[in-house]
């Protein structure tokens, strides 16, 4: 008695290929997701950015509205060369745990949330790590995808840069005024001076204007009322581990 043959199931075969193709595409994508992180930041423990996302983003609205110069200036500074008061300022101004967290304030955020009476300044959770990977390579945005892709970039800047470094890149590439980015370009515009040689109101009053510098600058009451806080904590020496 012969054997009855099997007749393959189209349906069958389509449902395999699809399952190898899903499987594929999720081993791309889990690959992408380290490797370009990889790619994109471990290059800048040596090199600095040739550009990022948020001066691009400027340029377009500069060039949008018919400016006569698109591209933003800016002036990447090595951290040596700023003097003492200026990073100290920004820390003060904007995480002043800096070198103890791993990329996350949790107790900044805790304030936060619990909206604490009597707060100086109400500063948000944000720490120059998570700011640095929005202004690094992403937009600007309240969305949770941004915040998501922001958290995860954070953690290799973490990972991947020291301290320093890091620092160093966000106060090179900080956004300070109308067109210019990087700490020592905006010390230059706003007192016709490098960074190094402010003195600490100077500084106190650049740092005050970073949560928005295209509407403060450092003249006015809000930098300066702002700046007698940031001084205060600048007297505290800089905590690290």
């Amino acid at each position: 008695m012969s054997r009855r043959r099997r007749i393959p199931n189209p349906l069958k075969r389509r449902d395999g290929s699809r399952r190898r193709w899903l499987q594929r595409l999720l081993i791309g994508a889990a690959a992408t997701m380290v490797l370009l992180p990889l790619l994109l930041i471990l290059p800048l423990r040596w090199l600095d950015p040739p550009t990022t996302a948020m001066i691009l983003a400027r340029t377009w609205d500069r060039w949008d509205e018919g400016r006569s110069k698109a591209y933003p200036e800016r002036r990447i500074t090595p951290l040596s060369q700023l003097g003492a008061l200026v990073p100290r300022a920004v820390l003060a101004a904007e995480d002043d745990a800096f070198y103890l967290h791993h990329g996350f304030d949790l107790h900044q955020l805790e304030k936060v949330v619990r909206g604490e009476p009597g707060r100086k300044r109400a500063r948000g959770a944000s720490t120059i790590s998570q700011q640095t990977a929005k202004n690094l390579f992403l937009w600007n945005g309240r969305s949770w995808l941004r915040k998501g892709l922001e958290a995860y970039l954070t953690v290799w800047l973490e990972l991947l840069l020291p301290k320093d470094r890091l620092l160093e890149i966000y106060l090179g590439l900080v956004e300070c005024g109308d067109g210019y980015f990087g700490i020592d370009a905006c010390a230059r515009h706003h007192f016709g001076r490098p960074a190094a040689q402010l003195d600490e109101d100077q500084a106190a009053r650049l740092a005050a204007i970073l949560p928005n510098p295209l509407k403060l600058s450092p003249g006015s009451d809000y930098a300066e009322e702002q700046a007698a806080v940031i001084t205060e904590r600048m007297q505290v020496p800089v905590a690290k581990p």
